[in-house]
């Protein structure tokens, strides 16, 4: 058995009535889908081996009919065989998960989901936040809905895993056997804080369960009586309570004083126009392009045409143009 132990653990501790079937049916599963792969890997490697080609071994064109329908009929009646029994096994314990038990005994809690925490409900009125408290060894049944968006009841130790779709009333039900407080979580993508959406299941002895639950609600919602306490852990009322006759001490500059010698500006209020009150229009200089600004102060005078040269009437009666 210390050969066969392993250093970590393959699944979480098993806490539940229907834990030990939805075990075993994970671990046939998986045990044939290896033995499976093995034997492919090691009719794969002897044919490669065996068979390879090379010289003096050729293998001829006949074959032997009865011996190709014998294997064929052979591996595929193992095969059936192997997988009905895993689908029988499978069938069996899903109709004794989602079949619902009923009695007097059967405890009934109300689950509300909404991001990111989960809020109970126990028979008698009695709330709770982030945490469920049952008795050990009682059929406790789960009304499940959501207030936002899917959201999914995990709980590992007791194999339990139920979606909550808004709109829905869902149900589940599990049997703790034994006492302890083991872990709640949401398995499916609600949002930002989806990882911070846990709860504890704590299961408690049957006398211990009815001596917590008669005790009833707190008068103070849980937040509030933490808050308070660290109030006065704190000893924040020594700023925030009139009563008292402690102050804190003067407050300090929040920011280093100006420079003195630094002249202090008011800032410029903008100015918001309006289609009544237009902004004034800005004269702005015309620049031209390859001139310089001081060139635009004084207006270029423009050249006149130069005139036409009169032309020597040898010069005229040679360029062709009449006199």
């Amino acid at each position: 058995m210390t050969l066969l132990a392993m250093p970590f653990e393959v699944l979480p501790a098993s806490a539940s009535a229907t834990s030990d079937a939805v075990d075993l049916v994970v671990f046939l599963v998986f045990a044939v889908i290896g033995l499976v792969s093995l034997g492919v890997i090691a009719a794969m490697v002897v044919i490669v081996v065996r068979y390879r080609r090379r010289p003096g071994n050729l293998t001829g064109r006949g074959h032997d009919h009865a011996t190709i329908w014998r294997t064929e009929i052979g591996w595929c009646a193992l095969t059936a065989v192997v997988f009905l029994g895993l689908f029988t096994i499978g069938a069996v314990t899903f109709d004794r998960i989602e079949r619902v038990p009923t009695g007097p005994d059967v405890l009934d809690v109300a689950v509300t989901a909404k991001r990111w925490m989960w809020s109970f409900q126990h028979p008698n009125g009695r709330r709770e936040l982030s945490q469920l408290h049952v008795p050990a060894g009682r059929v406790v049944r789960l009304h499940l809905t959501s207030e936002d968006v899917i959201h999914s009841f995990y709980v590992p130790a007791f194999r339990l895993k139920q979606d909550v779709v808004p709109g829905w009333l869902r149900t589940a039900w599990f049997r703790a056997t034994a006492p302890g407080t083991y872990a709640l979580a949401c398995a499916e993508y609600c949002g930002t804080e989806h990882a911070l959406m846990r709860a504890d299941v704590v299961v408690m002895e049957p006398h211990n369960y009815d001596h917590w639950l008669a005790q009833g609600d707190d008068p103070r919602p849980p937040l509030a009586a933490a808050g308070r306490a660290l109030f006065h852990k704190l000893d924040c009322g020594a700023c925030h309570e009139t009563h008292l006759r402690r102050r804190a001490p003067a407050r300090g500059p929040l920011r280093p004083p100006r420079h003195p010698a630094r002249r202090q500006q008011r800032p410029r209020r903008r100015r918001i126009h309006s289609p009544q009150h237009p902004a004034p229009r800005r004269r702005h200089r015309r620049r031209l392009p390859g001139r310089r600004h001081a060139d635009l102060r004084r207006p270029r005078r423009r050249r006149r045409a130069a005139p036409a040269r009169r032309l020597h009437p040898f010069a005229r009666r040679r360029r062709g143009v009449s006199p």
